[in-house]
């Protein structure tokens, strides 16, 4: 099982997009089995690809009433089981989606008070708790993709010490660098528990090739990183800001779209190069 982490501390930027976007195409054209983990509490990816038909109006009115998060849930095991848990079954977290080959372990807002629980554990490594739970089924799966959160954090150690290669979306403004080198220094941190993780590679989202500071981002990046910089645009569109609400794949929602074309252009230069 080849593994993927997408990564950026800036939110905004498409990294959930990329990253199940990408999961999809791989899914689908390639006929690869894939597993996609969401480790943001946000749960934007998970929601994404939830079967379950929510009444979100109703379910904001209870939780505001009460004060429960845990009704917003969408399912009842998530990743959060298997870090907390090296005996949980990691089988019992994971869902099929509504399209072939695509499974998903899911994330809830309580991965934020998991961190915490993680830090104060110290009778097992902390670090490789994700790792030692994918190793049970790498043999099941050709790709892994992880979904990092926005953050500089152990849940996001722990995605990096599983991946092969990292990803980092960047958005074309001047906090795409800081969040680049932030994520880089992460990795570096990284590398001490993961030797084989490379220095991220990135690529530009949003992408408008009429902005003058699109074109000198695109440039300084180029130069600066080499060949950690992926030179294909992912251009913007109203429909990749659309795909949240629709649960649906991009490539789905919008099969047509410039947006898909970039990413099934992308798909294709990761697969053959990482």
């Amino acid at each position: 099982m080849k593994t993927y982490a997408f990564i950026n501390v800036k939110g905004g930027v498409g990294k959930t997009t990329s990253a199940t976007t990408i999961a999809h195409i791989l899914s689908k054209q390639y006929d690869k089995k894939v597993l996609l983990v969401d480790l943001d509490p946000q749960g934007n990816c998970s929601s994404m690809f939830s079967k379950n038909e929510i009444d979100y109006a109703a379910v904001l009115s209870n939780v505001l009433e009460s004060g429960d998060l845990s009704l917003l849930k969408e399912f009842p095991t998530t990743v959060g089981d298997i870090l907390i848990d090296p005996n949980y079954s990691i089988n019992r977290v994971i869902y099929e989606t509504d399209y072939e080959n695509l499974y998903l372990i899911p994330a809830f807002i309580d991965l934020s008070d998991i961190e915490s629980q993680l830090k104060s554990d110290f009778k097992k490594p902390q670090q490789f708790r994700l790792k030692h739970q994918l190793d049970k089924i790498k043999d099941d799966f050709d790709y892994c993709i992880i979904d990092c959160s926005p953050a500089v954090n152990l849940v996001n150690i722990n995605g990096l010490v599983c991946a092969d290669y990292a990803f980092a979306p960047l958005k074309c403004d001047l906090w795409g660098f800081a969040g680049y080198c932030v994520a880089q220094s992460l990795v570096e941190t990284v590398k001490d528990y993961n030797p084989g993780l490379s220095d991220i590679r990135c690529f530009l989202t949003q992408w408008d090739s009429r902005t003058l500071i699109a074109k000198d981002i695109k440039n300084t990046l180029k130069n600066a990183l080499g060949r950690y910089f992926i030179d294909i645009q992912i251009r913007k569109c109203v429909k990749a800001e659309e795909v949240t609400y629709s649960k649906k794949a991009l490539t789905d929602y919008a099969k047509s779209s410039t947006v898909v074309q970039d990413y099934n252009a992308l798909t294709e230069y990761i697969i053959n190069h990482f």
